[in-house]
């Protein structure tokens, strides 16, 4: 299960990447921004059903922390 969730990790980093190439139009893909959206989707689906059979939990408390540094960035990135 290990190495299936880091094919999956593998996955969904990708669709990510083909993701932003057709959010920033550059490097073009055939795939719509939907498509690329349902294929985002489908790899988190498949990358969280792995690590719930791996038994992984999200540590709260690391979660927030990073989520307020991500927000942080974003407005210094947006200012």
């Amino acid at each position: 299960m290990l190495e299936q969730a880091a094919e999956e990790a593998t996955e969904i980093a990708q669709a990510l990447l083909k993701a932003a190439r057709v959010i920033r139009q550059e490097n073009p893909t055939p795939m719509t921004r939907d498509e690329a959206s349902s294929m985002v989707n489908e790899e988190y689906s498949d990358l969280i059903a792995c690590t719930r059979e791996l038994g992984l939990k999200v540590d709260e408390e690391l979660e927030e922390k990073k989520h307020i540094r991500f927000e942080e960035r974003w407005e210094r990135m947006h200012k």
